[in-house]
């Protein structure tokens, strides 16, 4: 697998898998997002989050977006991931391992003091291998949503 930051020239891309996970998971309907509003989150000077294109050859085959936090008692920052998308014959347990490795070296190389993430109850990408690889389940907040 090959991995690509987003930016001005894939950003298109993004948007596309971005709203083929919605169809997948049978929410388009809740896919409201238009291509401009992409564009400003990602890479305008006012930039809140960013992505990673994951690529097999030269195919497009998925997604990681993160954001910083910020880990109060530590005053550092936290790599959240908030979403991770590999088109359907590429979950394999395999490239889950790989890109959650990518992550965890790139939390190591970058300093943050920590890494985390949000997963669905029903997610799609295995748990186990979730696990394996260091993470641990947070048992200590629960999570509140206004809309």
């Amino acid at each position: 697998m090959r991995y690509q930051i987003v930016n001005n020239s894939n950003i298109n891309i993004l948007y596309k898998l971005n709203k083929q996970l919605a169809r997948d998971e049978n929410q388009l309907s809740l896919f409201s997002a238009k291509k401009k509003e992409y564009k400003n989150a990602f890479i305008s000077k006012k930039a809140i989050v960013f992505g990673i294109l994951i690529y097999k050859k030269n195919k497009a085959i998925g997604f990681m977006i993160y954001i910083n936090k910020f880990a109060t008692y530590l005053a550092s920052r936290v790599l959240f991931i908030e979403d991770i998308y590999l088109k359907d014959k590429y979950q394999t347990k395999k490239n889950i391992n790989k890109l959650l490795q990518h992550m965890i070296k790139k939390s190591n190389i970058e300093k943050y003091s920590r890494l985390e993430m949000r997963v669905l109850k029903n997610y799609s990408l295995n748990k186990t291998i979730i696990k394996k690889n260091g993470f641990k389940k947070i048992k200590k907040w629960d999570t509140y949503r206004f809309e």
